[in-house]
């Protein structure tokens, strides 16, 4: 299952700084990468820029990234900007959640995203020092209305509810108990801010960000940084640098926090072989201030003033050392980076993460001191001069250190943490239990098999009890709402709704589902609600204690679910029949079964010689649970079951028979009893469950003929072990929802013998090659087709491929995604 999600990217302007690079790096990456990746969310990105197109709009139109422009003048806010805004974020490509890139991007695009109803906002800090000095004053305020927004912007909701410790996992917990949970809610505002510098956020939380950090440091496409030698000469030869000669440079726009003042202060403290060239917008001739500071210091005949340049490769390869002069304001500098990555040692001064970027593989000052700049510049010549072995080993450093730490894909995972993160649909699961049946067990393998880049799930239990407690993923919340039954626990629940207001509800077994359907005119309007019906409401409610009122409420807030999901195609068609529930709400999706795990229980349980029905032998017909009775070794072969060929038609002397399921009316059992009754070949039947009718059962067990001996095992949480020693399923239900038993079994490749009830048994019982079916409630035919039922005759391998082929988690799974996530999918196989 492919889900699309709309990203939208909101920044200050688009011209030619750091975090307009990163921006468009990171974008380059995303849309090449869009071919190849196999990922369950597939983003589709947009860039809306506060300003105009710059100097990336159109390269950003050629990746195919759409980019629109509001056109507010830099530094000034207007209404109709802001109207501008506000409409393209309300626009038909709505956004799922929306990233913001600077402090004014964070500020109005957040607030205009919030007022169009996207919940998740994603901030921008690319800063990382605020001084008066260095920083203006209208930046200053934005960023302090920034930090004020993000500790006011929504409290982070807390569970009520307790979270699983290790020793609790798979115990029954004590009734009421609460579990803490961990997620972060979308509801704040911002929901999260991603800094590209460590230093930054630690900035950032002192002036009062409220504590939301993620730190992904900026990345680089390593294909297009690569060492330059031609361009470098030819750009020595342009500049005019001597044969031979030191130069050393950077790369930066003029602006005060790079301090080019202080870099042409240590320049001056250099040898006049030394040469210079400053590259960036404003490092030209056209700007009178920074040739004015040149010619203060009698520096005219060495500095080269290149301008903004898009050759950077060739730039950095031309210099033999890059300088970073900032004395403030840098978060993470790329420039250091993209030297490194070009075969180009740094000096830097230590500002934001500039000591973190460069390592072992450069030379870090304190900011504002150029004695301390040049000499660590006349160092960096020396060691080129002098140490080339030592210079070989820093370069390949800096390149190495570049490729492992600050690779493009790395940086796009980074943001794909954190926007998957807010972008999965929280997912409320909602039983009674987690007892062993049917319903509970399907729960557990959805549990386990739904895609964690689309849903974060939570598990909310009328009691957190049972066995299958155990198989719940330790990524999945489990929520206690310690009630005795379902009814008593709806006020715990609408409290639970209201105030978690999940994407989307899936509850399962009829009255649980009925009690959410009424609660539904109290619920978020946002929250989908999904119905999994257990079994064929028809025959099921012949057993309830008010049938006539069952069947009303079913007709009347079934149809407040958004889907009912059916088991089979027998019980929609009930559904729609009897109960009013429109068909377009219905989906039919069959139960999944874990082939793995069941082979992997049916095998490890012969290894260790429990999987054996040869005790039922030496056990009286109604005989006491085989706790009590002695049991053989497993006979050899029986876990690899499911390789068993076709052999010629032959009966065996003793036909091992099991049957699984809760000792109920509706299981039939009795049935059996009687056809056994009829049956004049030796018969060894085990029965797995427990249940009203035992004491009944073993009463008409007790009268069969001594040939037929059965065993009432109890209940099993893992039948297959008893299920791979066996010879054939026998499954007499009177109705049937569709049996996970039968899936089961049919991955071991194990046959079934099956009355042709009510429900989906015909749907996966096909006669003749995976089983026999048998006129429903014919207790004659049953024991006829026992009298005449040879293993021999099924292949076993073809019913345990086309089980596990058909009725596999992972199909199953994505199945239940698509309808989760809105897609109408009828499933008709």
């Amino acid at each position: 299952m492919h889900l699309t999600q709309n990203i939208t990217h909101i920044i200050t302007g688009l011209e030619g700084g750091g975090a307009e690079g990163a921006l468009y790096r990171l974008l380059q990456h995303e849309q090449r990468a869009r071919a190849t990746d196999n990922r369950a969310v597939c983003l589709q990105h947009r860039v809306i820029s506060l300003t105009d197109d710059g100097v990336f709009g159109q390269p950003l139109r050629e990746l195919g990234v759409p980019v629109d422009c509001v056109g507010m003048r830099r530094g000034r806010v207007s209404l109709r900007g802001m109207w501008r805004l506000y409409r393209l974020l309300r626009g038909q490509a709505r956004a799922d959640l929306v990233q913001t890139w600077m402090y004014h991007a964070d500020f109005l695009g957040g607030l205009a995203a919030r007022a169009a109803g996207i919940r998740r906002v994603v901030w921008g800090i690319r800063h990382s020092n605020l001084d008066p000095a260095h920083t203006g004053r209208a930046v200053r305020l934005v960023a302090r209305a920034c930090a004020w927004l993000s500790r006011r912007g929504g409290a982070a909701r807390q569970r009520v509810v307790a979270r699983r410790t290790r020793q609790q996992r798979g115990a029954n917990l004590e009734r009421g108990a609460k579990l803490r949970g961990r997620r972060q809610p979308v509801a704040v505002f911002p929901a999260a801010m991603i800094s590209c510098s460590a230093r930054a956020a630690d900035e950032h939380r002192r002036i009062g960000y409220a504590d939301r950090f993620a730190v992904v440091p900026n990345g680089y496409d390593l294909a297009q940084l690569q060492p330059d030698p031609e361009g470098a000469a030819r750009l020595r030869r342009d500049w005019g640098i001597p044969a031979g000669a030191a130069l050393v440079g950077m790369v930066g726009r003029y602006n005060p926090q790079k301090n080019h003042a202080g870099f042409l202060d240590a320049l001056a403290k250099l040898p006049e072989s030394v040469h210079c060239v400053l590259v960036g917008s404003g490092c030209d001739a056209g700007n009178p201030e920074l040739v004015g500071l040149i010619a203060a210091r009698g520096l005219q005949g060495r500095v080269v003033l290149a301008g903004r340049r898009s050759d950077i490769p060739a730039v950095m390869s031309a210099l033999d050392l890059h300088v970073l002069s900032s004395s403030s304001g840098e978060a993470f500098p790329n420039v250091l980076a993209e030297a490194m990555a070009c075969g180009t040692p740094a000096v830097t001064t230590d500002v934001g993460d500039a000591a973190a970027i460069a390592g072992d593989a450069g030379w870090v000052v304190p900011p504002g001191d150029a004695a301390a700049l040049a000499a660590a510049i006349r160092q960096g010549l020396d060691e080129l001069q002098q140490q080339p072995e030592q210079r070989s080993r820093r370069v390949a450093a800096g390149m190495a250190r570049v490729r492992e730490q600050f690779s493009i894909a790395g940086m796009s995972e980074g943001f794909r943490r954190v926007w998957s993160g807010l972008l999965r649909r929280d997912l409320l699961l909602v039983a009674p239990s987690m007892r062993g049946g049917g319903a509970e067990r399907v729960l557990s393998l959805l549990a386990r098999g739904l895609d964690r880049e689309l849903f974060r799930v939570s598990l909310a239990l009328v009691q957190a009890e049972g066995p299958f407690l155990a198989d719940i993923p330790e990524d999945v919340e489990i929520i206690d709402l310690g009630a005795r039954r379902a009814r008593y626990a709806a006020g715990r629940l609408l409290r639970l709704l209201r105030r978690e207001q999940p994407d989307a509800v899936l509850s399962t077994l009829g009255h649980l589902n009925l009690l959410i359907a009424m609660l539904r005119p109290l619920l978020p309007r946002r929250t989908r609600l999904y119905a999994r019906e257990a079994n064929t409401v028809s025959m099921s409610l012949q057993n309830q204690a008010h049938p006539c009122l069952m069947r009303l409420l079913y007709r009347r807030w079934y149809r407040r679910f958004d889907r009912v999901i059916c088991q089979s195609r027998y019980m929609a068609r009930d559904l729609v029949s009897n109960y009013r529930v429109p068909a377009e709400r219905t989906v039919v999706i069959h139960n999944p079964v874990d082939a793995g795990a069941v082979r992997t229980a049916a095998a490890e349980a012969g290894a260790s010689g429990v999987a054996s029905a040869a005790g039922i032998g030496a056990a009286a017909s109604g005989a006491a649970r085989p706790e009590a009775a002695a049991s053989k070794a497993a006979t050899p072969g029986a876990a690899a079951h499911a390789h068993v060929p076709p052999a010629p038609d032959s009966r065996p002397a003793v036909l091992r028979a099991i049957a699984v399921g809760r000792l109920a009316p509706q299981k039939g059992y009795d049935l059996l009893l009687q056809a056994l009754q009829l049956v004049q070949r030796p018969v060894q039947l085990r029965i797995l469950g427990t249940g009203t009718e035992e004491a009944g059962l073993r009463e008409l067990a007790s009268g069969l003929p001594a040939h037929v001996q059965v065993v009432f095992a109890g209940f099993s949480s893992a039948p297959a072990a008893e299920m791979a020693a066996a010879d054939v399923l026998l499954l007499p239900s009177r109705y049937e929802g569709l049996p996970n038993v039968v899936l089961e079994a049919g991955v071991l490749g194990l046959p079934v013998l099956a009355f042709d009830c009510p429900g989906g048994t015909a749907e996966i019982v096909h006669p003749g090659i995976t089983g026999e079916l048998i006129p429903c409630g014919d207790t004659a035919a049953f024991a006829t087709a026992l009298e005449g039922f040879a293993p021999s005759r099924y292949d076993s391998a073809q019913i345990a491929a086309q089980t596990a082929a058909r009725f596999a988690l992972a199909a199953v799974s994505r199945q239940y995604e698509a309808v989760l996530l809105g897609s109408d999918v009828w499933t008709d196989s």
